[in-house]
């Protein structure tokens, strides 16, 4: 159904396969994975605002999701595992879409089901105050939340690096940089704002 629905504009997907999931359950088949969820060809070029929950999904795929398959730039995740990559560098990558809204709630996983717990001072949910910052981060720019205050901004360059290092997703990439531009991954983020004319993803699956 959602492969036909080309001119989508909005979508609020809520996922649940249980009526009581435990708030620290490591159980990945609590959640639906992106493949039972999301066609494989598809396109939304006109789908601006986007809200799940409930969902396991690999970093890559997400982003291609988000920047790839559609345009978001309204965002809102809850209870999302990540089968492969981790937080840090989805929430860094996504700060170069520059979003104009993004929510953050419930458990966020990675890691093989660990909880994304930056800050928090339990392991069961990610932190409330981090997840704030990672908001602002990606809306509004400025250092990376996750980083501890001695580490050096440049490791979240690495962390971009990671997540679009990969063989199969240099096409990505490609698409996300200016031609002849400084590539955006090597900027100091702390420092210098990224570009505003970076061309939006636009990659055919």
């Amino acid at each position: 159904m959602l492969q036909q629905m080309t001119d989508l504009r909005k979508l609020h997907v809520y996922l649940a396969k249980r009526a009581y999931r435990h708030i620290g359950s490591t159980n990945t088949l609590d959640y639906y994975t992106y493949q039972q969820v999301f066609p494989r060809y598809a396109l939304w070029p006109r789908l601006a605002e986007l809200s799940i929950s409930g969902l396991a999904i690999g970093g890559r795929d997400l982003l291609y999701l988000l920047m790839g398959k559609a345009k978001v730039m309204d965002l809102s995740l809850s209870s999302i595992e990540l089968l492969d990559g981790t937080w840090e560098e989805v929430v860094e990558c996504l700060s170069y879409r520059r979003m104009t809204e993004l929510s953050l709630r419930g458990s966020l996983k990675h890691h093989g089901g660990q909880v994304f717990v930056p800050d928090a001072k339990w392991d069961v949910v990610s932190d409330l105050a981090t997840l704030r910052k990672i908001e602002d981060f990606v809306v509004y720019g400025g250092r990376h939340p996750c980083l501890a205050p001695d580490e050096d901004p440049e490791i979240a360059n690495w962390w971009y690096l990671d997540m679009l290092s990969d063989e199969d997703f240099k096409l990505w990439k490609a698409f996300t940089l200016q031609e002849g531009r400084e590539m955006p991954m090597l900027r100091r983020r702390a420092n210098v704002e990224p570009p505003q004319d970076l061309k939006d993803p636009a990659v055919t699956p």
